[in-house]
């Protein structure tokens, strides 16, 4: 998703993510805030994380 928000050429105020996060890498941290609403890990290498369950 953050590869496509750069190609596309858009300035996000904020991005929400709706994941479990057991992907290993998300790549660098945007410019914009990041909010993880996750239904299974808790910690995210950049951004906020919530809970969903």
């Amino acid at each position: 998703m953050f590869d496509w928000i750069a190609w596309s050429d858009i300035q996000p105020v904020c991005a929400v993510y709706l994941t479990d996060l057991y992907g290993s890498e998300f790549g660098p941290a945007p410019e914009y805030p990041v909010l993880w609403v996750s239904t299974g890990a808790s910690v995210a290498s950049f951004g906020e994380v919530i809970a969903y369950r």
